[in-house]
Parts: C-alpha cells; sequence; structure tokens
C-alpha cells in the first residue's frame, strides 16, 4: 500500500524517534506556522495511539510505542 501512496517516494524514509516530556502549557503549542505539517494536535493516551495511525504505518509505531512505554511514566 504504502508503494501507491505517494507513487513510492517515501519508501525507505529513515526516520529517528525521541522520548521527551513537554513541561510547558498548552497554549504554547502552535502548529499553525508558515509551513505547518500538521493542522491540528491533542493529547492523547498511548493506548489510544495506534489506533490514530494509518494502517500501512501502525506496525512501526506500536513497535516504537512498546520501547517507550517506561518513558512514558518517567519523572522529569
Amino acid at each position: 500500500m504504502a508503494a501507491r501512496l505517494w507513487d513510492g517516494y517515501y519508501r525507505g524514509q529513515q526516520q529517528k524517534w525521541f522520548a521527551m516530556r513537554f513541561l510547558g502549557k498548552d497554549n504554547e503549542i502552535d502548529v499553525a506556522t508558515e509551513h505547518s505539517e500538521f493542522s491540528d494536535w491533542r493529547w492523547v493516551r498511548l493506548q489510544e495511539l495506534s489506533s490514530l495511525i494509518v494502517e500501512f504505518k501502525r506496525p512501526v509505531y506500536e513497535h516504537v510505542l512498546r520501547l517507550f512505554n517506561g518513558a512514558a511514566g518517567a519523572a522529569p
């Protein structure tokens, strides 16, 4: 399926993942920049994330969530 989307342009794309804790306030988050990649955002529980991901990317996101699960409950 990924090969059909975007004519396979992003096939083989490499990603780096980071676990971080946001210590600011929600009103400090602004996705409405000049070259926005996102149109909206919201906080969700880790358990909800995989259901929000497009199907062909879901296995990768689920793997990353398993690896980062311990970081989610870590104290700042």
